[in-house]
């Protein structure tokens, strides 16, 4: 997705960067299931962190590509550690201690919190670094777009780890609003995903990677037509996530056509 920022933007591409956000989301993911399995289990011990060892090397492997590429990466330290603090505050309810309330409860705010950390790591980030204009029209919509866009990813893991998150007792927004909500919640924000496509456009991205992102909104929407009937791990770690990859590969042969 960082690759796709900067190749609808005509930028260079900054490796490093991209190699920090890949091993960045190797960690906080492995993080966050980590904790969930603290959670449930209730204790460490030996044997649990034998059960857990493929997350905790992939989580020490994770950290280790961060120390790595930070530096080469060149962004601003104080914007990395807000994308940080914006990951953390997501895996927060999962700490073993005593949480006020309104964090362990507001499902809704985890939700949106958790696409605008996509769209800041994966769009406002590169951006930033490249030296565009964020407050320029076409960035805005460009970040509107990805927020949009994650948001509805973001719901369809949610849809899908409704029943699990229940018995933790993690909030989101498919356990806190009821699934009907939820259907024409998504519905609307597929609306407004064509919208902003149409916006792209008349702020200046080209026609072709209009195509491209209209083609992987219409791709994304078939895909949540077959979340509506259960599906196995490989459908939304294949297909739903996925898409953020296709949807750069379909801006990536726009920009060579």
């Amino acid at each position: 997705m960082v690759v796709q920022t900067l190749q609808v933007l005509h930028l260079p591409i900054n490796y490093p960067l991209c190699f920090l956000v890949f091993f960045s989301t190797l960690c906080s993911y492995n993080f966050h299931f980590l904790l969930g399995a603290i959670y449930l289990h209730k204790q460490l011990s030996a044997n649990f962190l034998l059960q857990q060892k493929k997350r905790i090397i992939f989580f020490l492997t994770g950290a280790a590509g961060v120390a790595l590429f930070l530096l080469p990466a060149q962004i601003n330290i104080w914007l990395f550690f807000l994308a940080a603090f914006f990951t953390g505050l997501y895996s927060m309810p999962l700490l073993p201690v005593n949480m006020p309330a309104f964090v362990k409860n507001n499902g809704f705010a985890k939700t949106v919190l958790l696409a605008f950390t996509w769209m800041f790591v994966t769009a406002y980030l590169p951006m930033h670094q490249a030296g565009i204009n964020i407050a320029a029209k076409l960035s805005i919509v460009l970040l509107f777009q990805r927020f949009v866009f994650m948001l509805i990813l973001c719901l369809l893991f949610d849809c899908k780890d409704a029943a699990t998150d229940k018995i933790i007792g993690f909030h989101s927004l498919a356990t806190d609003v009821k699934p009907v909500y939820i259907k024409w919640s998504i519905y609307a924000l597929f609306g407004l995903l064509f919208g902003i496509n149409f916006l792209l456009q008349k702020n200046g991205l080209s026609l072709l990677d209009v195509v491209a992102f209209s083609a992987i909104t219409i791709i994304c929407f078939f895909v949540y037509l077959f979340s509506l009937q259960k599906r196995g791990y490989v459908f939304y770690y294949f297909w739903v996530d996925g898409l953020m990859i296709l949807s750069a590969l379909l801006t990536g042969l726009a920009a060579i056509v």
